[in-house]
């Protein structure tokens, strides 16, 4: 049987849709962005990141990162703030997720056969009749 959504339900499911479309929108925008400028800051192009692997161009990034920290630890703190403000859309997801919260999990919690009764697990018995 459908259930009727009231204003302020139909709200704030359109708020939390809203919310994780942005967040989403902005963080695959900033993904792309810090891709583009990690690899012209090591020097890897495209084609060179597939020539060489995905592995390879990770640990080149892993050992300028652990360069950095030894020996410019303001740069790698600049690295880290830089990092976590790329990902905060993460904010406006988890938000969006709350606002949505009430709608994938209403139901969830009901069980559709009641007559179930309880049952002894420590009896053996078949389990074809």
């Amino acid at each position: 049987m459908a259930r009727r959504q009231t204003h302020s339900q139909m709200l704030k499911s359109i708020a939390g849709a809203a919310l994780i479309w942005l967040g989403v929108f902005v963080l695959s925008w900033n993904l792309a962005k810090a891709a583009a400028q990690l690899s012209e800051y090591l020097g890897i192009t495209a084609e060179g990141a597939e020539t060489l692997g995905v592995v390879t161009a990770v640990g080149l990034a892993a050992s300028h990162a652990l360069h950095t920290y030894l020996f410019d630890q303001q740069e790698f703190l600049r690295g880290v703030y830089q990092t976590l403000m790329l990902c905060s859309p993460l904010l406006l997801i988890i938000a969006g997720r709350e606002l949505l919260r009430d709608e994938f999990t209403d139901g969830a919690n009901e069980f559709p056969n009641s007559n179930a009764g309880n049952v002894d697990l420590t009896v053996p018995r078949p389990t074809v009749k």
